[in-house]
């Protein structure tokens, strides 16, 4: 403070947070955060789980409090608060190939029940989203939920939306969610369908992050 603001921006041009969670709360500024190792390494092979003798680009990072504000843009912000001071970490993997990309996320939670508060305050976002998306562009968006008994959870939901286009096709994208115990993983799914292999993908992240 006594060093004035020009010194406050300079030092976060040349340190940036490294969370966006300390943009909110600057009292947890720090140049660098070390991920913790079970977090990270909760995702290998997943990628490759989702397409078989597929080379993935994959980007690993720790989810930020600005994403996860803004994938609940629809929800109540007091009960979304509610939500996140219980959540003890999050981090998530980006994967990229040619023609498709994945998105798999792991969020730890304090206890089972803020696991499932948030997978619905998650299904009534996409609703939310669906409707307002729909009004927007003045057609039809198609979303429907559907149980995912490919796994063992507490609960589990697929989620399929088509975006319809001027051409007459259809973009699809399917996003499933799984809490087991105080675990939430969630995989999306751009531009391919990986069917039963969804499945496996949730299953290798719940057991690399046990193990």
């Amino acid at each position: 403070r006594e060093k004035g603001t020009d010194f406050v921006w300079d030092e976060l041009l040349a340190h940036p947070p490294a969370r966006t969670s300390m943009l909110f709360r600057p009292q947890t500024y720090a140049p660098q955060v070390d991920i913790p190792p079970r977090y990270a390494a909760a995702f290998a092979n997943v990628p490759e789980a989702l397409t078989k003798n597929k080379p993935w680009s994959v980007i690993n990072t720790t989810l930020g409090e600005m994403e996860l504000r803004g994938d609940a843009v629809f929800s109540d912000s007091g009960q979304l608060e509610e939500i996140l001071a219980h959540l003890e970490y999050g981090q998530k993997i980006n994967a990229f190939l040619d023609d498709r990309e994945a998105e798999v996320r792991l969020l730890d939670f304090s206890d089972a029940s803020w696991a499932n508060r948030y997978l619905e305050l998650l299904r009534q976002e996409n609703l939310d989203q669906t409707k307002d998306l729909a009004a927007s562009i003045g057609m039809a968006v198609e979303i429907r939920f559907e149980d995912f008994d490919d796994v063992e959870a507490d609960t589990a939901l697929k989620r399929v939306q088509s975006i319809p286009s001027l051409s007459g096709l259809s973009g699809e994208t399917e996003a499933v969610w799984v809490v087991r115990g105080d675990l939430v993983v969630v995989v999306v799914a751009n531009k391919f369908r990986p069917g039963i292999r969804t499945g496996r993908a949730v299953n290798l992240v719940f057991d690399n992050f046990v193990n």
